[in-house]
């Protein structure tokens, strides 16, 4: 028996105005966090600011990373294992082009794949499908223990263990990498099609969509236009890249598809 689709579809403004407000709501039960998340890696392998003995957090008793995080993208691939999303659409179009995919939540801001109490015990009712996003996210990480002290899980760090924190972050070397891509409309595409002895070509107009990205360093690119009804892209499959990265990922698929 296949698995039962449900997809809820949204205008992408209309979805993160909603995550704002949930965002707002949020906070005012967290501690503020005390490191740039931004800055801290989410893999172990990459550890910063923990110390090498730290405890590795049991996850079924913790769960703060399902949690904290109000967006997480899936991609097609994953959205069509797992049955259930929430499909973001372009703005101020009468079609209905998806643009990205997340995982639903529930009222209270939490993944609604997630079950049981925060730093009590939890689980995932989605554990062995659940996307990329959340597979790479390791626990111990330098990123994951900041997340259970803005829960209140761990002790909060004392200002010259912040100071120290900052220094050392501050010496790794940074990527240039992409905080935000839009997908916006750039225009439409004609098209004429002829057939054997019609006096006038049948022509038909299409949109056409642009995909801009925005870097650390606030500056803007437009790295790409298509036809929605020829390639499918989400502005999720940007975030994190570097320019570079982004361009590259452009190009092999696009050959993937001619072959």
């Amino acid at each position: 028996m296949e698995k039962p689709v449900s997809i809820t579809r949204i205008r992408r403004d209309e979805f993160y105005q909603d995550l704002v407000e949930r965002n707002v709501q949020k906070k005012k039960l967290l501690n503020e966090p005390q490191l740039p998340l931004l800055d801290l890696s989410k893999y172990v392998s990459e550890r910063v600011v923990t110390p090498a003995d730290a405890a590795q957090p049991e996850c079924v008793t913790c769960g703060v990373c399902c949690a904290y995080a109000l967006f997480v993208p899936v991609t097609r691939e994953e959205s069509e294992r797992l049955g259930t999303y929430v499909e973001l659409t372009l703005d101020d179009s009468d079609a209905e082009i998806p643009i990205d995919r997340v995982l639903p939540r529930q009222e209270n801001g939490n993944c609604s794949h997630l079950n049981g109490t925060l730093g009590d015990h939890v689980e995932c009712s989605i554990y062995h499908e659940r996307p990329q996003v959340c597979h790479d996210f390791d626990a111990g990480s330098d990123r994951c223990h900041e997340y259970r002290r803005i829960y209140g899980l761990e002790p909060q760090l004392t200002e010259s263990e912040v100071a120290a924190a900052i220094r050392s972050l501050e010496r790794v070397e940074k990527k240039e990498r992409i905080l935000e891509a839009r997908i916006v409309e750039a225009g439409t595409l004609t098209s004429y099609s002829f057939s054997f002895g019609d006096e006038e070509a049948v022509t038909t107009q299409s949109i056409l969509l642009k995909i801009v990205v925005f870097l650390e360093d606030e500056t803007s690119h437009e790295i790409h236009r298509f036809d929605p009804a020829e390639e499918i892209w989400f502005e999720t499959d940007f975030v994190p890249l570097t320019l570079a990265e982004a361009r590259e990922l452009i190009a092999s698929r696009r050959t993937q598809e001619l072959i």
